[in-house]
């Protein structure tokens, strides 16, 4: 992340996560790490369009998306000495279900 970012790939992810969406107003700089990150987690699978309008576009979440997310949650706490046991459940359960989704 470089100095002085707003956004990073597990911020965008988590509030994709949330019910309202990760919005991208229509006067974000194209060239902005929001914009960036966005485009990049969209051709991870890692997000989709909800949404878009004059208002901006919105973007939620995909399952590979929350699998994604909840790696980044657990490096971030193992690299500040934090507990990971429920977050790595959390996981384990995700990727299971992908499995059966996928299988």
């Amino acid at each position: 992340m470089k100095r002085g970012a707003i956004y990073t790939e597990e911020k965008v992810l988590y509030f994709a996560a949330e019910e309202s969406s990760f919005h991208i107003q229509p006067t974000e700089p194209v060239d902005s790490d929001a914009i960036r990150i966005v485009t990049a987690a969209v051709k991870a699978g890692h997000l989709r369009k909800k949404a878009g309008c004059a208002g901006g576009e919105f973007y939620e979440i995909t399952d590979k998306g929350r699998i994604r997310l909840l790696e980044l949650q657990i490096a971030w706490r193992e690299r500040n000495g934090r507990e990971t046991r429920e977050h790595k459940a959390r996981l384990r359960e995700a990727l299971g279900e992908q499995e059966v989704a996928h299988g």
